[in-house]
């Protein structure tokens, strides 16, 4: 409800209008209603309405809370207005031609948009919402001074531009509300602003709102020298007011959440002073309709339909989230548009109280009228002049949006510079550049959003898996653990961590949150097998088979799940399961190299050496940079009992392929050499080298490895190769 607006003679809403001619009638109280009444509904509501939000969002999320405002509160308390404007008789016949031609009018002009998919209206209607809001602020601050004579014209003036400024100043200090107003600027075609022309503007504003503020304080130093104090209630509901837009539009961080706080204040004002303000009427037997005169009765069920009504009109918000006939959504989302549209409009007029009815219905003077000014022109030409500020820009907006139409990326690069200050703008900016497969360059935008909101746990998962993406698990992980500081709610958030855990090989460090993810998700297949992997690092060998049991128990069709396994079984002795489980992972991929490599093993454990030279050789094929691959299969071919399948020569050159670089400092490597030496009959080759390696298997302290080199040596000595009896 504009009713800022009502103050003012004729059809101007400029305060420089406002002038009471008697100071002298009778006020009947310094309250609207009753005290308990206007502190609920009008002064402290938002005591109120922190509180009851704050308790709503332990059930609803952001986006419910939003959109209930949006339909029950937003749209439903459009239906007072329109109830007056088309129930009150006399109303009605002063404007008939206003409302017969305005629904008319902005129906077609507002489905007509959303069918052309053209945002220029959404922009002017959002624009002039603010502006609907802060004169109702401003119709409040003047009805309070109205009921303690304070109606002079420069404490008017400066009433409404205390509301001006106040409300604009807010508006652009917060980077929330200037990124949701500029995204719909662009998206209606409109040409790019820069950071440096919005900070002058905003300095501008906030220098203008100092002085303003300076005078208001001067002139109610002023008024209470000369005895004639404004009124203590408007002053309290100022300060809330002002205060309450500022935290709810820079405060707040979600933009949204900080939209519907102020949304619910406005409407719970505008319900309240609109039943009170029709039940005066019908209590003092005003000229009103019959409807007007039967719902705004005294009657405790009356309140009850009144507030039915609203809500039943609310409901009207709902449809486009209840309905997937998207051929009719434009049509529904043109008419919520219009509904806003002709509220704000109607509330610029049919709320005016210079008239004596208007004013007896709010208790505020007795008799009490207002100067008119004189006035050059009919009021119906000056109501039509103020049209021009509507048509030029919907004109503007409407050409633009089709003349230079800008991609979706242009769109938000341009408000990523016009508002540097939004997370949000560098964040919607880098998901575009992901929709557009440009992921590189996504990632300083998330960086830039996430130092402007380092609390925002979205930006730390996005920015983190934007990292992993980029196979940056370094600096993913910082991101992710911040996340799960802030909500450990998020599973994929911990799973995340686990996986970079995993990748790096921090062993260690993983086992804790992966027996977190477990218990929190215990139909991970993965988890289990990470979690199996730990725990076999540690040499857990039966709790790590377990969980590789339980993942198989979920996911059979994972080869690696089953090579772990089998490794497990084969450190317990369990030849014959091992053996299943390789199998098994080799029939889920045939090519699977670490398989053929743990199968080779089992059948040499088992002496048949044949399948085992076979798998080492498969191995091989498969990755020739298998080092324990390579080793053993030289070490069969070298020490094999069966003649048939040994080959010393392929050995030797197996062995030496491997003693370059680091593999002369590996005992296992040494010993296959040796062997492969004895094998071809170079015995004091063998010798020497199966020397260096009980040299270091002795230095290593590996005494295993130092009784089997000792009795190669002792053979390589009598001119005799080693013969393999247990594998290798």
């Amino acid at each position: 409800m504009a009713v800022g607006q009502t103050t003012s003679v004729s059809n101007s809403a400029s305060p420089a209008a406002v002038e009471i001619a008697a100071e002298g009638g009778k006020i009947s109280s310094v309250w609207i209603a009753r005290p308990w009444i206007d502190l609920s509904f009008f002064v402290a509501t938002p005591l109120l309405i922190i509180p009851l939000v704050n308790a709503a969002m332990a059930r609803w999320s952001i986006d419910q809370i939003a959109l209930y405002v949006a339909a029950f509160g937003a749209t439903g308390h459009h239906l007072p207005g329109m109830l007056r404007a088309y129930g009150d008789r006399e109303l009605f016949e002063r404007f008939r031609v206003r409302f017969l031609i305005a629904p008319v009018f902005l129906l077609t002009l507002c489905v007509s948009f959303a069918y052309w998919h053209l945002r220029g209206l959404v922009l002017i209607g959002v624009t002039w919402g603010t502006w609907h809001s802060l004169m109702q602020v401003y119709g409040f601050l003047r009805i309070y001074d109205g009921k303690v004579k304070s109606t002079d014209r420069i404490t008017a003036n400066l009433d409404f531009y205390m509301c001006l400024c106040w409300f604009i100043a807010g508006f652009l200090n917060s980077p929330g509300r200037l990124q949701g107003w500029f995204e719909m600027f662009y998206t209606a075609g409109g040409p790019a602003v820069t950071a440096a022309t919005l900070s002058r503007i905003a300095l501008t504003v906030n220098v203008a709102t100092f002085l303003v503020t300076v005078g208001f304080v001067l002139n109610l130093v002023r008024r209470w020298g000369e005895g004639r104090p404004p009124s203590a209630i408007k002053l309290g509901s100022m300060a809330i007011s002002f205060g309450f837009w500022w935290y709810a539009m820079v405060l707040v961080d979600n933009p949204l959440l900080g939209v519907a706080l102020f949304e619910i204040f406005h409407d719970v004002q505008y319900l309240a002073i609109v039943w009170i303000f029709n039940r005066g009427r019908v209590d003092k037997a005003e000229r009103v309709g019959s409807f007007t005169g039967f719902l705004f009765r005294r009657s405790g069920a009356m309140v009850g339909l009144y507030v039915a009504l609203v809500v039943g009109y609310g409901i009207v918000g709902m449809v486009p989230e209840m309905t997937d006939l998207n051929n009719l959504r434009p049509a529904i989302f043109g008419f919520l548009l219009a509904s806003g549209l002709l509220h704000f409009y109607y509330d610029g007029f049919i709320w005016k109280f210079r008239e004596q009815s208007a004013r007896r219905a709010l208790n505020l003077a007795d008799g009490q009228t207002e100067t008119a000014r004189n006035e050059r022109f009919p009021s119906w030409v000056r109501h039509g002049a103020k049209w021009v500020f509507f048509v030029i820009p919907v004109i503007w907006l409407g050409t633009a949006q089709v003349r230079n139409p800008l991609t979706r990326l242009e769109q938000l690069q341009n408000l990523a510079i016009a508002v540097p200050e939004s997370w949000n703008a560098h964040y919607m900016l880098a998901k575009e550049f992901q929709e557009n497969g440009r992921l590189e360059e996504s990632i300083p935008e998330l960086e830039h959003a996430v130092r402007l909101n380092p609390e925002q746990i979205t930006l730390h998962i996005e920015l983190g898996d934007a990292y992993m993406r980029t196979n940056a698990f370094d600096k993913a992980l910082p991101h992710l653990q911040k996340a799960h500081e802030l909500d450990p709610r998020h599973d994929a958030v911990l799973r995340g961590i686990c996986e970079i855990l995993m990748q790096k090989q921090r062993f260690k460090d993983a086992e804790t949150p992966l027996k977190e993810l477990v218990a929190r998700t215990p139909g991970d297949a993965l988890a289990h097998r990470w979690l199996g992997t730990v725990l076999a690092e540690r040499g857990l060998t039966g709790e790590a088979a377990a969980r590789f049991e339980a993942s198989l128990s979920l996911d059979p069709s994972v080869a690696v799940t089953h090579n772990n396994l089998g490794l497990m079984r084969l450190r317990q002795g369990l030849l014959d399961d091992a053996a299943a489980e390789f199998d098994a992972a080799l029939t889920i991929d045939a090519d699977y190299a670490e398989a053929h490599n743990n199968r080779g093993v089992v059948a040499a454990q088992r002496r048949d050496f044949r399948r085992a030279i076979e798998h080492y050789r498969r191995t091989v094929e498969l990755d020739a940079s298998h080092v324990r691959a390579r080793n053993s299969l030289a070490w069969n071919l070298a020490t094999c009992p069966d003649d048939e399948l040994r080959n010393g020569r392929e050995a030797l050159q197996l062995a030496q392929s491997l003693t370059s670089g680091q593999g002369e400092h590996d005992l296992g490597i040494l010993l296959t050499l040796a062997a492969a030496y004895a094998e071809t009959g170079e015995f004091e080759a063998a010798e020497q080298t199966a020397a260096r390696g009980l040299q270091l298997a002795q230095a290593l302290g590996n005494r295993g490895m130092a009784a089997l080199t000792s009795a190669c040596l002792e053979l390589y000595r009598k001119g005799r190769p080693y013969r393999d009896r247990g594998g290798m």
